[in-house]
């Protein structure tokens, strides 16, 4: 009896033209290039596979055997009919969160060309799943069957006996809560008869796991078996307690040869192995697009929710509430309201669903209701569950709610984002907002980094799209691994930009960021800002954003921008400037009072001449400078980035004008050389004379002082001495020959080391100086001593 018949191919035309199922064995697949047979082969490695199209997208599902190999494979091959490679993904190591709880592999082949999409529904590509730790692969091809689009549970058919075989099976199994009813739909490879290709009789069972009674037992004919794929089908009536038991997973389905029962395939029915969840966004609007009896009344309660069947056959479910208190969520259908299940906790498993409910599920008629307490069962917030296929962003562990940014934006209005950064590095998104304006604007969604939430943190944005409606989706090309350290080590939001407003409407932090690995590398930032916001769109696919650097200064509590200068908050005393992103700090300096009283100025380092208390009972006021006050009558040297205080500059507070009035100081005259004056530290205004420098002689007896000096090279270093190739440090003002490697002392060089630089030069022989022993080698000093050993002699 036949109660059940799937939709008519007219009917159905578009939707067989999206569904696509493979089974993969290694019956095409059997020989390596190294001539060894597989080790899939010997041991019976298969799969099931669904594909659904999608906007140019081909997203894929597997269900594997767990014999031989318990592991996952690791990568997807898609060929063409002469078998050269389309496309090759690589798939997740540790799998996610749902393709662990369901045990499935999920994945997508992005951006399909238009002639493979041909192929495909020529039915002219095949698939390969690949272990490479164990050399295994299996094959299959991607075939359109008329039961596809109602597909409600799916099974994987393998040899229950350890014997080698190459036979394996999928099952495509629809349902009719209506009779109640069943259709069994059996793809199998090789040859469950041994003996006979044609008018093979085979017996197809459906049974219960703790009953006797089989679901079905029918014998089925086939006229003609293929060594390669076969499919046979069957549709009967069944009871209500054989449906419930479907979606309890006890149920499972054999196909065997009539003539030899042990030539057979055998698997658990399983939900269907299509990698899908079911979402919705929760606002007043779904609740008045759906029809409710009572006037709804503004509410800013919002939410959003998502589940999915696990591998058991149960019900995850999750949900996320804002301004929600009092109030009950339930599982209801979109009609009526009806009841179907109350979900306790924001995050629950429902052991299972009725088979109605869940065949209302697939045909998205299930909604999500949160009413008040003692409300007479109005809804407060509501909305429709719609399937999404799992992949790149939505296999991700958790959406995002996104919540209004501020009172301006209506009440009513929040979104759902699923955000994820994949093994290839690419960052993919899937948006659905909700509101009563919602369809009314045009939106742009940003990706927002600052390194940490403090006041005044330099703000990176990057545009990824510009969208109208309720809905975005996209993926980009692999993001740089400048944007990937700062999303990873920095705080990240998602933002959804209102273009006719000129406003952020709707925000969420992302703070569960998972960068793979291999996205995890050294780099070099080298670039301008702008301001405070740092923006830049994706331009093209061979064009990676501008690399950004930070110029503000982060200190204490608080980022600086380029160029300022404050009082330091950690350290007393201090003042800071910024640099180009790395921040400085002095001790601040006081200048030298002469007058014989002198008077503390309160919260200030440096003392002053006037009495800071009298002046400030007749003034009110201070005066200002860079960014700072000072008190009236008070004395400073000015703080200038980036070189620090100007000790060659005074400044001063009149304190009767509150007039900043400044002076350069004025040095005393040098009683040496200017060349060999030094100054005493670094920061020094005035130059001085390295005590007496007459000659030479006094300046290496003034560098011999030096260098017996007990100062540590760090202070020699200070306070302005010089490193040396050879020998040092040596102080500021100090003198000496240098001894070079190989060639000894030179005795006829001076080094001086002034201001932290280091001067040598050869001592100058003078017509008659003769007497130093540098100077004895001159060809002058040689011509002397010869005239005068002449004269010698003619004196005798």
């Amino acid at each position: 009896m036949q109660d059940f018949t799937p939709p008519s191919p007219t009917d159905e035309e578009e939707k067989s033209n999206k569904h696509y199922a493979a089974l993969l064995t290694s019956t095409f697949y059997s020989m390596h290039k190294n001539g060894n047979v597989s080790i899939a082969n010997l041991l019976g490695q298969s799969a099931t596979g669904r594909f659904t199209l999608l906007k140019r997208n081909l997203y894929f599902s597997f269900y594997t055997s767990t014999y031989p190999l318990s592991t996952k494979p690791k990568t997807v091959q898609f060929l063409d009919s002469s078998g050269q490679i389309l496309e090759e993904i690589q798939l997740q190591s540790s799998g996610s969160l749902y393709q662990n709880q369901t045990g499935k592999i999920c994945g997508i082949w992005r951006r399909v060309p238009s002639e493979y999409r041909s192929w495909l529904k020529d039915e002219k590509l095949s698939v390969i799943l690949i272990w490479e730790e164990h050399d295994v692969r299996i094959r299959g091809a991607l075939l359109k069957h008329r039961p596809l689009p109602t597909e409600m549970f799916s099974s994987l058919m393998v040899s229950p006996s350890d014997l080698p075989t190459d036979v394996a099976g999928t099952a495509v199994i629809s349902i009719s809560t209506i009779t109640p009813s069943v259709h069994v739909l059996i793809v199998y490879t090789g040859l469950l008869s041994l003996k006979r290709k044609s008018d093979v009789s085979l017996k197809m069972l459906m049974t219960v796991d703790d009953r006797t009674k089989p679901v079905f037992e029918e014998n089925i004919t086939v006229e003609k078996i293929s060594t390669d794929i076969n499919v046979v089908e069957y549709s009967t009536a069944v009871s209500a307690s054989d449906l419930q038991a479907l979606t309890q997973n006890r149920v499972s389905v054999s196909l065997m040869s009539a003539r030899y029962p042990d030539s057979r395939i055998h698997g658990k029915v399983l939900p269907r192995v299509s990698c899908e969840l079911f979402q919705s966004v929760l606002s007043s609007v779904n609740v008045n697009q759906a029809g409710t009896k009572y006037p709804q009344k503004s509410t800013k309660a919002v939410g959003i929710t998502w589940m999915f069947i696990d591998k058991t056959g149960a019900l995850q479910y999750f949900y996320m509430l804002d301004n929600v208190a009092d109030a009950s969520v339930e599982l209801v259908t979109t009609k009526h309201q009806t009841l179907v299940e109350n979900l306790s906790y924001p995050n629950g498993t429902l052991a299972y669903l009725s088979p109605k409910h869940l065949e209302w599920l697939y045909d998205q008629e299930l909604a999500i209701s949160v009413t008040r307490m003692n409300s007479n069962g109005q809804s407060l917030i509501r909305g429709r569950l719609m399937s999404r296929t799992v992949a790149d962003s939505r296999d991700s562990p958790t959406p995002y709610l996104l919540r209004r940014t501020d009172t301006s934006v209506p009440a009513d209005m929040v979104g759902l984002i699923w955000a994820r950064i994949d093994v290839d590095c690419s960052f993919h998104y899937d948006i659905s907002i909700a509101g009563k304006e919602v369809d009314e604007h045009q939106y742009e969604f940003y990706l927002e980094d600052v390194p940490v939430e403090i006041v005044g943190a330099p703000l990176t944005r990057r545009l990824f799209e510009e969208f109208s409606g309720g809905n975005a989706e996209g993926s980009t090309f692999p993001m740089s691994q400048i944007e990937l350290s700062r999303l990873e080590s920095g705080v990240v939001y998602l933002d959804i930009w209102d273009m006719k407003r000129g406003q952020s409407v709707l925000r969420s932090r992302w703070d569960k960021i998972s960068i793979p690995n291999n996205c995890r590398r050294p780099f070099v930032e080298n670039s301008t800002v702008d301001n405070n916001i740092h923006s830049y769109r994706l331009i093209s696919e061979d064009q990676e954003p501008p690399q950004v650097e930070v110029s503000k200064c982060l200190h204490g509590s608080q980022y600086y921008e380029h160029g300022t200068q404050w009082t330091s908050s950690l350290e007393t005393c201090t003042m800071c400037h910024c640099n180009h992103g790395v921040h400085k700090c002095d001790a601040i300096l006081c200048p030298p009072l002469t007058c014989a009283q002198k008077f503390t100025i309160p919260n200030s380092c440096c003392m002053s001449c006037h009495n800071i208390t009298s002046l400030a009972e007749a003034n009110t006021g201070s005066c200002f400078l860079g960014g700072q006050n000072f008190a009236p009558g008070s004395m400073w040297y000015p703080y200038i980035p980036p070189h620090g205080f100007s000790l060659c500059t005074v400044c001063n507070c009149n304190p009767t004008t509150l007039q900043v009035k400044c002076e350069r100081i004025s040095c005393p005259p040098l009683n040496c050389d200017e060349r060999l004056a030094i100054r005493p530290e670094n920061k020094s205004c005035c130059k001085v004379c390295p005590n007496n420098t007459k000659s030479v002689v006094d300046d290496l007896a003034f560098s011999d002082q030096l260098v017996s000096s007990t100062k540590s090279p760090r202070d020699i270093l200070a306070n302005g001495g010089c490193k040396y190739s050879y020998g040092g440090p040596y102080e500021n003002g100090q003198s000496w020959t240098p001894s070079l490697y190989l060639h000894g002392p030179q005795k006829c060089v001076i080094c001086r080391c002034k201001d932290s630089k280091v001067t040598c030069e050869r001592i100058k022989c003078t017509r008659n100086n003769c007497s130093e022993e540098c100077c004895m080698r001159k060809e002058r000093c040689k011509k002397l001593r010869r005239s005068r050993e002449t004269s010698r002699k003619r004196e005798k």
